[in-house]
């Protein structure tokens, strides 16, 4: 058991590791994005000089889901769930839509967090259980201790999990 700690701790360490950013004050959202959307974009080019080239091509977090967390914390702090969101065109299912999360466990933190400081909290605490929960499927799978640790770590960090994060 004390052995399976120590690897967990070594997760633990390269996940945080991995993230050191954020522990400069930096958020995981891709908001410079918006800069080459209009209104912005007009205004992008005097304002920030040195933005000429997007990082992030998925616009789905900082359009979609990162509108959607600031409403739902709104609403939470005023002590209600909205069903409907009439911010969307002519509005739209709020709580009855998969993609809102409201039901999500972690999102219920929003009543004590920012929704930019809670969806960073999220994606490293998802890579931490990811980690944690990889080592223990390959120790169920009777690897060894090194190569549950090995196959937790190649999981955490692959193609799939660095991009969607």
């Amino acid at each position: 058991m004390r052995r399976n700690l120590l690897y967990l701790i070594i997760l633990l360490l390269l996940v945080l590791l991995f993230f050191y950013k954020v522990f400069a004050g930096n958020v995981l959202l891709p908001a410079d994005l918006t800069l080459r959307l209009q209104p912005w974009r007009s205004y992008s080019h005097s304002l920030f000089p040195y933005f000429r080239k997007v990082y992030n091509p998925l616009l789905d977090v900082i359009l979609y889901f990162y509108p959607w967390r600031v409403l739902l914390e709104r609403s939470l702090r005023e002590g209600f769930i909205p069903l409907w969101s009439s911010y969307n065109f002519c509005g739209q299912p709020f709580l009855a839509n998969m993609a809102s999360a409201c039901l999500y466990p972690f999102n219920w933190l929003l009543l004590l967090l920012r929704a930019h400081i809670l969806m960073t909290i999220n994606i490293i605490l998802h890579f931490l259980l990811t980690s944690i929960f990889a080592y223990l499927f390959f120790l169920h799978l009777g690897v060894r201790r090194i190569s549950a640790l090995l196959g937790a770590v190649i999981w955490t960090f692959s193609g799939p999990m660095v991009t969607w994060a």
